[in-house]
């Protein structure tokens, strides 16, 4: 009954912000990391599912900053609106009263990645409530759970790769993620180039970061063990590491940049983890003192702590357990906490999503559903294509005006991401809003040209198209059938990049990498010894080229 009292209380507290959505339900899950307590949630649903006949996608949102609460009462759910079921939860040791969370918070470690998993279980309607209830026992849409996704709003991105990286096999729901400004990479998340909130209303830029190429000087680094750091009551005068950029030797000038690491631990076991960059540096260039004071971390100790809160490691990982994902980072002009215009932290895991091979690959969400969730056309918006390049340059010329709301841009990019999920819709450009449940289907017809013009060869080439593929017309894959490996042969106008994907006839992604290609004639090697014997269709595609394939494999 105490916990109807708390419901009641919250959405009078802040019945402004649920316009278009249902009375919010707090409930707790259970959890290995969080005691008899459980993890907390709290769960807006909406009047209405986004689709008509596949319910509602269901969206968690995981909290930046460095804390364990993600539930904060005057914080609007804005995904109620465009049909979501939105859910914020709080991390173990997270909250109080109704809302606590079992367990003891780790810095956004192991234990909260754990957390975090369970909370995308419980969404996904693979595990109860602490009252044996179900997400759609508890809201009266249905919520849909095999399209389920995360919201990393800035350090919540780290823990939302993290996690689907550290568990993803497990997480079949999980379709997708939309970061907002997550400051990924270690030296990103310390925002070692600058940082808009260091010394409150001060913005300070590192002179030693060279943001059109993405480097530091490490020449300038030092350390100093009188840097003053007011971390604790106990350690308020730890030594650091800084950039002299003076070069007068002394930390303290106008230009110098104190580097800020994460406190962790406690008594002798607190530990002040700088980058792994930084710390190795500080060895290897002989600037620690011999014994190292015992708050300045060890290489392993840095790298074991950083595993577990740097997203960019874990994106592999998120490639090889789920290719079909699909990720988009949105941010806006002027960065809301690395002071530094090159957008390092955006750049940083665009960059790596793009070479790892899974399903979609977005900056900022499309121009469509940035107007959609706008209600308007709104001047200056970017329409940037899918799997598109960027640098420490360019990306500057790509960004989302200051002026938009960062809650309605990562729900505009929720809503895409979400529609193109539940419709299997992986065009690199869209010209309209998908609210639907219709499967997207590439329109194809079958040829059986082959490289000598004969109809029928059993050795030559099958394919089907929809448009050509630069000046020289089909591509090809050869042997088709093949039993170990074939290649795929294609012409391109210019160098760029080229998504290749394999599905079943159901569907079902068998393979999916982004290469590069580049002027002229490419050939791209294909092995098939580890695909079962069965009809597949290869699908060649960017933002100027669509193509599909038939291809047989014959074990």
């Amino acid at each position: 009954m105490k916990s109807y009292w708390v419901i009641v209380f919250l959405f009078f507290w802040c019945a402004p912000f649920f316009t278009k959505a249902q009375q919010p339900v707090i409930t707790h899950i259970p959890s290995s990391v969080a005691d008899s307590t459980g993890i907390a949630l709290l769960i807006h649903s909406p009047d209405n599912a986004r689709y008509d006949t596949c319910g509602a996608p269901v969206a968690i949102v995981v909290a930046g900053g460095k804390g364990a609460n993600g539930i904060i009462l005057n914080y609007p759910a804005v995904l109620t609106q465009f049909g979501f079921v939105e859910v914020f939860f709080n991390f173990p040791g997270g909250g109080i009263s109704n809302l606590l969370s079992g367990g003891i918070y780790d810095l956004r470690g192991p234990d909260c990645v754990k957390a975090l998993c369970d909370v995308i279980k419980f969404c996904s309607g693979e595990i109860t409530d602490d009252n044996g209830k179900y997400l759609s026992e508890l809201i009266s849409v249905e919520p849909n759970y095999q399209d389920v996704g995360l919201i990393g709003g800035s350090n919540g991105g780290n823990i939302s790769l993290v996690t689907t990286g550290k568990y993803g096999e497990q997480l079949s729901g999980l379709k997708w993620i939309c970061n907002w400004e997550s400051p990924v990479g270690d030296q990103n998340q310390l925002a070692d180039m600058g940082n808009v909130n260091t010394g409150g209303a001060t913005i300070t830029h590192n002179a030693a970061y060279n943001d059109t190429t993405g480097t530091f000087d490490y020449s300038k680094l030092k350390y100093c063990d009188t840097l003053y750091y007011n971390y604790t009551a106990f350690f308020d005068t730890l030594a650091g590491f800084y950039f002299d950029n003076d070069n007068d030797g002394e930390p303290g000038g106008t230009t110098d940049f104190p580097l800020e690491p994460l406190i962790y631990g406690t008594g002798f076991n607190t530990r002040a983890y700088y980058s792994q960059k930084i710390i190795q540096l500080g060895y290897s260039m002989g600037l620690i003192p011999n014994p190292h004071p015992f708050y300045i971390p060890t290489f392993q100790e840095a790298k074991d702590f950083w595993k577990w809160r740097n997203g960019g490691g874990w994106i592999d990982s998120i490639a090889n357990k789920k290719p079909g994902f699909l990720f988009m980072i949105t941010g806006k002009n002027n960065d809301h906490y690395i002071n530094s215009p090159d957008h390092p932290g955006v750049l940083f895991q665009y960059n790596k999503f793009l070479n790892s091979g899974i399903n979609l690959v977005r900056l900022n969400p499309d121009k469509s559903y940035l107007e959609y969730v706008l209600d308007s056309v709104y001047p200056g918006l970017p329409d940037n294509n899918c799997f598109a390049s960027y640098d420490h340059l360019t990306i500057r010329d790509v960004m989302v005006p200051d002026s938009v709301d960062q809650k309605l841009l990562y729900a505009a990019g929720a809503c895409e991401l979400a529609d193109r999920s539940i419709r299997g819709d992986h065009r690199w450009q869209l010209d309209s809003v998908y609210a639907n449940c219709k499967k997207y289907i590439p329109v194809y017809y079958d040829s059986t040209e082959t490289d000598s013009g004969s109809a029928n060869d059993s050795a030559g080439i099958a394919s089907s198209t929809i448009s050509y593929f630069g000046q020289s017309g089909l591509s090809k894959v050869f042997p088709n059938p093949s039993s170990n490996q074939s290649s795929i042969y294609l012409y391109s106008d210019n160098d760029d990049f080229i998504k290749i994907e394999i599905t079943d006839l159901s569907g079902k992604i068998i393979y999916s990498k982004t290469e590069k290609i580049f002027q002229g004639k490419n050939l791209i090697q294909l092995k098939s010894d580890n695909i079962d014997t069965g009809l597949y269709l290869i699908s060649i595609s960017n933002d100027k080229r669509a193509e599909v394939l038939k291809f047989e494999v014959i074990h």
